[in-house]
């Protein structure tokens, strides 16, 4: 399927937004615009095994709805996280997903879960108020609250992070830094990278002498000991967000 300019996307999804998020979609489980060529599909709230299987079927009930099926399906997602396995049934189904060009829409926020689920999405637009992050996993500690889950589980979490930032161009370093706070980057600036990339401190500290060398500049973006959230003007300056 033939992809759809930047500018034409925002645009597209500017007038959508702003004539059907608000009247629409809150009435309704999912919307298509005029034409059918695009499919809006809310995530909100807590993600569990019923969002799962529901937007399965949302997602089926769009590819079905118009003739060669929408371009776009734009899922708003707004939420604090859940279950982590939903979620990574629901980033799967949507990574997978080659029929129509997929987009995260966040009005509000897409926070832990939510924001893998957001990274599963081929382009990202932000309210202007919107943050996107903290993915930290976390299970019931055994003398009560919760404590971050151990390296296992995070390994695979970043794994998925980085699976899916690849996929879709997203800085990778900066992803996975949603997951693990002891990751620390670095934006590095060089004459073959002006406008800057994204590399980890161990990366940083594993150059060789001659590639030091080249570095004109660097900023802290992560530090050590933080997860990363991102309001939408950092996401938008960072490479996640499209738009704002």
């Amino acid at each position: 399927m033939k992809r759809i300019g930047p500018i034409i996307l925002l645009l597209f999804l500017s007038f959508i937004i702003s004539n059907l998020t608000a009247q629409e979609v809150e009435k309704t489980p999912e919307k298509s615009t005029p034409g059918g060529k695009a499919f809006i599909i809310p995530l909100r709230d807590m993600i569990d095994g019923g969002l799962s299987s529901s937007l399965e079927r949302r997602v089926e009930t769009a590819l079905k709805s118009a003739l060669g099926g929408p371009r776009l399906i734009i899922f708003e997602i707004d939420t604090y996280g859940g279950r982590l396995e939903p979620a990574f049934e629901i980033s799967e189904y949507i990574s997978k997903i080659d029929k129509a060009r997929t987009v995260a829409y966040i009005p509000n926020k897409a926070i832990s879960a939510g924001s893998l689920i957001t990274l599963s999405c081929n382009e990202i637009v932000m309210g202007s108020q919107a943050e996107l992050g903290d993915c930290e996993p976390i299970i019931p500690a055994m003398e009560g609250g919760y404590q971050t889950a151990g390296e296992k589980i995070q390994t695979l979490l970043r794994t998925k992070f980085r699976k899916f930032a690849d996929k879709n161009g997203y800085p990778p370093p900066l992803a996975e830094a949603m997951v693990t706070k002891e990751m620390e980057v670095y934006q590095i600036f060089t004459e073959e990278a002006p406008q800057g990339r994204f590399i980890t401190s161990k990366e940083l500290k594993d150059m060789s002498q001659a590639e030091s060398d080249k570095i004109k500049s660097r900023r802290l973006i992560v530090e050590a000991g933080k997860l990363l959230t991102m309001h939408a003007k950092e996401a938008k300056e960072y490479g996640f967000a499209k738009a704002i």
